[in-house]
């Protein structure tokens, strides 16, 4: 939501009229903190910092946002080449799930190079799959291009 925030100026204004103001600070760490927080916010009730709980996520403004940026798979299968890199014990968004998408956009003609990783969860997967996908995303930046169509490989840790 915080990233969302930033790319839609609507998004930041819902996010001041509808968060408690009492928690608003700490919901708004993230957006400028790397993942020392992160255990901060382990076990929360996310819905606890909005003044309507969850049925706050159902107004016009974050619905419309997340139908047209928030959900992956909702619309076209993108264009550009995508690294995808997931831990199989991801404890907050299951593999399942990726694989899924992944398997779509590959159907669809999309070019993704997709690394799963057998040891980690959520949080590790974030730290020890983060400088495969920098690389990758600097040889694209550099103008090295991306292998055609999908892979996927399988590895056991980068530790």
């Amino acid at each position: 939501m915080l990233g969302l925030a930033q790319a839609y100026p609507n998004m930041s204004q819902w996010l001041d009229s509808n968060l408690v103001q009492t928690k608003a600070a700490m919901f708004r760490v993230p957006a400028t903190a790397c993942g020392e927080y992160v255990d901060k916010f382990s076990g929360q009730d996310i819905y606890s910092y909005f003044k309507r709980g969850n049925q706050a996520l159902f107004d016009a403004v974050p619905s419309s946002i997340s139908k047209v940026a928030g959900v992956m798979g909702l619309r076209a299968p993108p264009s550009i080449p995508l690294y995808f890199y997931k831990a199989f014990g991801d404890e907050i968004s299951p593999i399942a799930d990726t694989d899924s998408l992944v398997a779509e956009y590959c159907k669809a003609g999309a070019s993704i190079h997709y690394v799963k990783d057998l040891i980690g969860g959520h949080n590790s997967e974030a730290v020890t799959g983060a400088p495969d996908a920098l690389s990758w995303l600097k040889d694209r930046l550099d103008g090295v291009p991306a292998a055609g169509g999908c892979s996927t490989q399988i590895i056991a840790s980068r530790l």
